[in-house]
């Protein structure tokens, strides 16, 4: 169950998490994995279609900042911040 404190949703428990982010290639569970949406430019070929259910590449960092990031012209922190 989830309560509103001040304007904000807190969880109560795990269940209520509305958005939890995961790694593609952690095993998948159906249960409680609910809507699996893949959040980035370029989907990769090694990746079957299978480990995701909706992908939405215009989500993802744009081209330039990901080779930024990729190339090392940025750091972490700075590629987040964005």
């Amino acid at each position: 169950m989830c309560s509103e404190r001040g304007g904000r949703v807190q969880p109560d428990h795990e269940e209520c998490t509305l958005i939890r982010t995961k790694s593609v290639w952690s095993p998948i569970d159906r249960k409680r994995d609910g809507l699996r949406v893949l959040v980035t430019r370029f989907r990769g070929r090694a990746l079957p279609t299978g480990s995701y259910d909706i992908w939405m590449p215009n989500l993802g960092p744009s081209e330039k900042l990901l080779r930024s990031y990729q190339s090392g012209k940025i750091s972490w922190a700075e590629f987040s911040k964005r």
